[in-house]
């Protein structure tokens, strides 16, 4: 998951670290070339402060790249699931938290 974590911890700041995630609950679904991931925000049990998030955001499966995030009005609520409807394949999965109500979003892919 995209996220800073602990990377400018002292004991391995020196090692000028990428990006290395985020502590929080996560789902992912992969298709042939794209990984997708959803962030959970800051609700969930056990997330430190500062973690968390309403990311959602797709990777190319073979690099590990960044391909594409977007901000969603809530951190997501449970793992993604990809569907076919008349040709065109989506991915949709349900978001919420304490300041909004639960549902489903979906994306389309190009």
């Amino acid at each position: 998951m995209p996220g800073d974590g602990p990377r400018n911890h002292p004991a391995i700041a020196h090692l000028k670290p990428g990006p290395l995630g985020n502590a929080t609950r996560s789902g992912m679904i992969a298709t042939k070339t794209l990984i997708f991931a959803t962030v959970g925000d800051q609700i969930t049990v056990g997330t430190p402060p500062g973690f968390g998030g309403k990311q959602f955001s797709a990777f190319d499966k073979r690099t590990g790249e960044l391909l594409w995030t977007t901000e969603l009005e809530a951190g997501a609520t449970g793992a993604p699931m990809t569907y076919m409807h008349r040709g065109k394949q989506y991915v949709v999965f349900a978001i919420g938290g304490q300041q909004h109500a639960a549902e489903f979003v979906a994306f389309a892919l190009p």
